[in-house]
This record gives C-alpha cells, structure tokens and sequence, in this order.
C-alpha cells in the first residue's frame, strides 16, 4: 500500500508540474504574440501616418514639415475676396526678400483672414485664431531661435490693403486664452504679433512663421453654419527698418504662404524662406 501511495503522489506532482509548465510556456507565448502586435501596430501607424502626410498634410491636427514645405507650394485654396490678380501673392505663395533684408533689422510675423472670393454665407461663425509663433534659423549656429509667440492683435484692413485704411476689428476673447474674429463687408483681419523681434540682418538662413485656426460658433445657441462658412487664412512676415516705430521707416514681407480655408477643426498655416532641403535636414520647432 505505501509504494502504490508513493506511486500515485508522484504522478499527481508531476501531472501538476506538466500542466504549470504548459501554462507558463502559453502565457508567455501570449505576452510575446501581444508585443508584437503591438509593435506591427505601430509600424502600420507610422507608415499611415507618412502616407497621410505626403497625400494631405492638411487633414492632420498637428504640423509637419512636409506641411510647412506644401504651404510654400502650388497654387491657394481659394481666392481672397478683394485682393487684386495684379497682386504677386494674389494666386500662389511666394518670396520676396527672402532671407536677405538688407538693412533692414527687426523681423514680425503675421497673418491674414480673409472671406473667399466665393461669397461667405455663414452669418453665425467666427473664425478662433491661437498663438502666432516666429522663429528664424541662424547662419552662424545652424539653431532655429524663437522670435516671437504670442496671442496676435491687429485690426480690420481693407480687403486690397490701399492706403493701409483700417478700421478697429471685432475680436472677441475666449475662454481658453484664444481670440476669435469676424472679417466681412470689404474688410479682412489683419493680424501680427505684439512686438517686432530685433535680428542681425547677416545671420540669416530662415523665417518660419505659424498659426493656427479653426470655425467656432458666433452664439452657440444659434444654427450651425459653419459648413458653408468661406474664410481664407495665410501666414507671413515682414522686415522693419527697426524694432520700434519712427517716422520714414521701411518695410517689406520676407515672404508670403498659401492661402487655405479655414474649417471647424484646428489648421496650421505657415510660411517659410528655408528651402525643402533646410527643412528636412535641420526641422524647426513645430507648434
């Protein structure tokens, strides 16, 4: 009785031990199955990720180079009601002085909110911009030095610019530190950060100035036509002869991006002078 006991206590053990190892080995091979899946997953991702960048930089909520790149190509998303054809930067974006001001030495980054040429026939929604950021990329260092980020000001310009007639803009605070605005009946939104940004005119190998904006509701308890709302917005900025005001002072853009609608979700607009190359190899901060 007591070998066949010791027999039967030894098989139990070792059927147990069997049946530990077989769950070990299977939970294992279960964790190693889910990291790569994981790992597949993310790989999927980034290379769709790429693809969506390379197809349409527009339909993603963050900025890219490649989108900085494509905003200084090609032809506008639509024309800016007002503004002349004869106008250089009517049709397409485009540079001017480059990365060359002479002797110009004060840099500001701004924009432009305009309704399209098409007719805006949304009568409830605003357009809600956020933080205008301007950075430029040093000759000497090869560093991309921040100039300036702030929430803009700015005013309601005529729609064509002439004579620099402005009247004051209908901007509204809101709640998250953000400004919305209205541009309409022949005038757009002209906009710039608080302050020009001093800048050694020689060391000088970029601009990149960026934004973004969006379509909210103007009374939220009214109908949503933000679907039919036609608003165009491009980025630029321009050299001063200094950093504060004087009489006979000179001005003239570095360089002026692609007008693009504006839609209910956030949108980067950008303008650069770096070229494609500049920014592959040496991207700015992305905001």
């Amino acid at each position: 009785m007591l070998k066949t006991y010791s027999f039967s206590r030894r098989s139990l053990l070792l059927l147990i031990f069997g049946l530990l190892l077989a769950f070990f080995i299977s939970a294992a091979q279960i964790v190693t199955a889910h990291a790569t899946a994981i790992k597949v997953n993310a790989i999927e991702k980034s290379g769709l990720h790429q693809t969506l960048v390379q197809a349409n930089p527009d339909n993603l909520d963050e900025n890219s180079v490649e989108l900085i790149i494509s905003d200084m190509q090609g032809q506008h998303e639509g024309k800016m009601r007002g503004v002349p054809a004869s106008y250089d930067w009517s049709q397409t974006p485009r540079v001017k002085l480059g990365n060359n001001p002479g002797e110009l030495q004060a840099l500001i980054g701004w924009g432009i909110v305009n309704e399209a040429a098409e007719g805006n026939p949304a009568a409830n929604t605003r357009v809600e911009l956020g933080e205008i950021h301007t950075y430029l990329l040093q000759k000497s260092n090869n560093r991309w030095l921040a100039l300036q980020s702030s929430i803009p000001v700015g005013a309601a310009y005529r729609e064509d610019f002439a004579g620099g007639i402005n009247i004051p803009a209908d901007i509204r605070q809101e709640p998250q530190g953000t400004i919305s605005v209205t541009p309409g009946n022949g005038y757009n939104f002209h906009f710039w950060s608080r302050n020009r940004a001093g800048i050694d005119p020689n060391d000088i190998a970029g601009v990149f100035t960026t934004f973004r904006a969006r379509l909210i509701l103007d009374n939220p308890s009214q109908p949503d036509d933000r679907d039919i709302a036609r608003y165009l917005a491009l980025a630029g900025a321009d050299y001063w002869t200094n950093v504060c005001s004087s009489s006979g002072e000179r001005n003239a853009d570095a360089a002026i991006g692609k007008a693009k609608y504006v839609t209910r979700e956030w949108k980067y607009f950008n303008m650069t002078t770096a070229s494609p190359e500049v920014l592959r190899n040496n991207p700015p901060p992305l905001e």
